[in-house]
């Protein structure tokens, strides 16, 4: 089981466990920076901006009981920018596959986006407050309603959220914050109160070395354990569209890495659509490991050797934090 400390996006006054290096001995070797969250199922310490591991780098941890309290405001995830084309993730290919163009922009050009909208905002808000749920559950604390709620008003009323563009005409962030309470609240009363799988990574970094030496990476929202033993990795959805599993690279991909850690035969893949009051569920088995890394090196391969960034115009270039900078936008 693991124990985190601050989950990305909590900010975690007295009320919370806290997990960070007590001195600058524990800088993180690759940045400096000395923000971590610790895993004791890998026995190591994260580092929360780069991702570099520090294996066997223990911290001390104070358990405490109260939801959280507003602090400061959450500390989402930073974009990943990568100087060349020996890094690669689900996003960056999907980026490219959904618009050259705006892959151009930031991969490429690495220019920062114009503005990020509510709907990014609430998504982010929503994986904030469940990581911290599961985390404190898998620590033995019974989460109520109440308690999921807050975290997610703590999630949700940070400063990035007066920097949330409304994108839909007629909507207030209000409308947007209604909606993911509700949300909240049936993936609490369909799955979270009954849960009783074991909770073994959140959040959790990873890397494998596909070929020439590119590297995949990624954040996996959720591992656990059902009661029969199998093992599941889980990805929230917040949004309207979300495909099935098995269809899908996102959780396939990261399936590899599940694999080799693991050392399992068969994996399920869930991605859980809030939204839609569904669980998407598929399995995975390790004879499918050949078809999978096929399948990735081709489509990372589309986008390393990609000539042109045409723009691929939509009424999604209204979300689009590059519009600005495009001609092309729909």
């Amino acid at each position: 089981m693991i124990r985190l400390g601050k989950p990305r996006g909590i900010s975690k006054p007295d009320s919370l466990e806290e997990s960070s290096p007590k001195s600058s001995d524990n800088a993180c070797p690759k940045c400096g920076n000395t923000d971590f969250s610790y895993d004791s199922y890998w026995n190591e310490s994260c580092c929360q901006k780069c991702g570099w591991t520090l294996p066997g780098n223990k911290v001390n941890k104070i358990k405490r009981a109260q939801p959280p309290i507003q602090s400061g405001g959450p500390r989402f995830r930073k974009k990943e920018i990568t100087s060349d084309d020996s890094t690669f993730s689900y996003s960056r290919v999907s980026l490219f596959k959904n618009c050259p163009k705006a892959y151009h922009f930031k991969y490429i050009l690495k220019e920062d986006e114009h503005f990020v909208s509510i709907e990014q905002h609430l998504g982010k808000s929503l994986h904030t407050a469940l990581e911290h749920a599961y985390s404190r559950k898998g620590d033995g604390v019974n989460i109520s309603l109440d308690y999921l709620i807050r975290a997610f008003d703590q999630a949700w009323n940070s400063p990035e959220r007066e920097k949330a563009k409304v994108i839909k005409n007629y909507t207030k962030p209000r409308d947007y914050y209604l909606d993911a309470q509700d949300m909240l609240k049936k993936y609490y009363q369909r799955v979270l109160a009954s849960d009783r799988s074991e909770t073994i990574a959140l959040e959790k970094y990873f890397e494998i070395n596909l070929y020439d030496s590119v590297c995949y990476r990624g954040y996996i929202d959720r591992i656990s354990k059902n009661p029969n033993g199998l093992l599941r990795i889980t990805d929230f959805k917040s949004g309207k569209r979300v495909n099935e599993p098995l269809e899908d690279m996102q959780l396939c991909s990261y399936a590899l890495w599940c694999f080799d850690e693991f050392k399992v035969n068969e994996i399920e893949i869930a991605f859980e659509a809030l939204r839609h009051e569904k669980t998407l569920l598929g399995t995975k088995k390790r004879s499918e490991i050949p078809i999978i890394k096929r399948k990735l090196i081709t489509d990372i391969n589309s986008v390393r050797t990609a000539k042109a960034f045409e723009a691929s115009p939509s009424i999604l270039c209204n979300w689009c934090g590059y519009n600005p900078l495009c001609s092309q936008a729909w």
